[in-house]
């Protein structure tokens, strides 16, 4: 059954909720947008830039975002190919292709419904965002979706956060803490994670935000899935795919299904 708002609110988020001294925002709203203003994020880069060149593109870039690795990949000369199912986002992102004169075209889409067939040389699922598919059955649903969008011998790359299913509690604790414009902006970022059993993350973003002398609280919600590697695995293979590499960070430390059961997972795949 489908978790209501209330459902998702946690230990200071929702005090601050139920005090009413704080606002429910869409984290992708272009008033309040952090991750489009504050993103810095930048270590999946080399790996991502490392494929596209070697796949000769074009690549397919799942769920976009602001285009913070298309932008990238266009300085090397890649065309690319952008969808993300918020409308906001590509809103944004389309200004920006235009004001750059980029090598790439972007369109609001769902990745479970989106095929074109033999297409793309890289596929790429960035910054966990397959952890916001509800269950294993819509993650084979996208990768074979994505098989068949990809030419022969083309790749998908992705990475998202491995569950035990077990139930705990993370934070709060400080995620970013932001000074700019001579400190006429402030933003201090909170986070509280709760996993439940059944592989459900709920996560809650307490935002203090001060911004050209107005002072605010902003609450982001999420609810995202875990998974376990081998029921990854085995719904790639059943999509037909090679898993080449498994790691556990994007600086390369091979990841060890035995030992890591939770964290980061990232798998570079290959259409047969």
């Amino acid at each position: 059954m489908k978790m209501c708002q209330e459902d998702l609110y946690l230990g200071i988020t929702k005090e601050l909720v139920e005090l009413g001294i704080a606002k429910i925002i869409d984290p992708y709203d272009n008033e309040y947008n952090f991750y489009e203003k504050y993103t810095n994020y930048d270590e999946d880069i080399p790996l991502y830039k490392k494929y596209a060149l070697k796949s000769n593109g074009p690549v397919l870039d799942i769920a976009c975002g602001n285009g913070r690795i298309m932008e990238h990949l266009v300085k090397e000369n890649i065309q690319v190919y952008g969808i993300d199912i918020s409308e906001s986002m590509i809103t944004n992102l389309k200004r920006k292709i235009l004001q750059d004169e980029w090598c790439a075209e972007v369109e609001i889409n769902d990745m479970r419904d989106f095929v074109k067939h033999s297409a793309y040389g890289l596929a790429m699922i960035s910054y966990g965002s397959i952890c916001y598919l509800k269950n294993l059955d819509e993650c084979q649903i996208v990768f074979d979706n994505v098989y068949q969008s990809l030419k022969k011998e083309g790749y998908l790359i992705f990475d998202f956060e491995i569950g035990d299913g077990r139930e705990k509690r993370e934070g709060p604790f400080i995620s970013d803490k932001i000074i700019l414009d001579n400190q006429s902006t402030n933003l201090l970022r909170v986070v509280e994670l709760y996993d439940k059993k059944n592989f459900t993350r709920i996560c809650n973003v307490t935002n203090y935000y001060i911004h050209d002398g107005k002072k605010e609280i902003l609450i982001e919600v999420s609810e995202e899935r875990n998974y376990k590697y081998c029921d990854i695995e085995k719904a790639l293979i059943k999509s037909g795919f090679s898993i080449l590499q498994v790691m556990s960070n994007y600086k390369g430390k091979i990841f060890d299904p035995d030992l890591d059961k939770s964290g980061e997972c990232i798998i570079v795949a290959q259409k047969k």
